[in-house]
């Protein structure tokens, strides 16, 4: 939406309007009882925003396009065909510390899905 803002014109973007309703219908589906799931349904609502965005720059042509980050040894599969060609052009250095963070977010998930479930004395 461009709203007049930063000289753009004021028009209405379908295609944020429809992200927009996915990010609400997913926030508005039934809550879990458990904080933990709580958080790995955001985890998830966001990284499937993101790879939504990544999906629109690509098809959109956007200027700013989004760049390999931290998550991106997990959901680079899920992004462009472009952005897996930035990823894989990264120093192995980098991409040893993505893969590295991305094991550590992703066990901490699976604790978290799991720890409701496990009685510690």
């Amino acid at each position: 939406m461009g709203l007049g803002l930063f000289g753009t014109p004021l028009y209405v973007n379908e295609k944020c309007l429809v992200f927009s309703a996915f990010v609400l219908a997913v926030y508005w589906l039934p809550h879990s009882k458990t904080w933990q799931h709580s958080v790995i349904a955001g985890f998830i609502l966001a990284c499937l925003a993101y790879v939504m965005l990544a999906w629109y720059d690509y098809i959109y042509d956007c200027n700013d396009k989004l760049r390999p980050t931290i998550l991106g040894w997990m959901w680079g599969w899920a992004k462009p065909p472009s952005y897996s060609k930035e990823f894989n052009a990264l120093p192995v250095k980098y991409k040893k510390i993505v893969r590295t963070v991305d094991i550590v977010v992703l066990v901490s998930l699976l604790a978290l899905a799991f720890s409701p479930y496990v009685r510690v004395f």
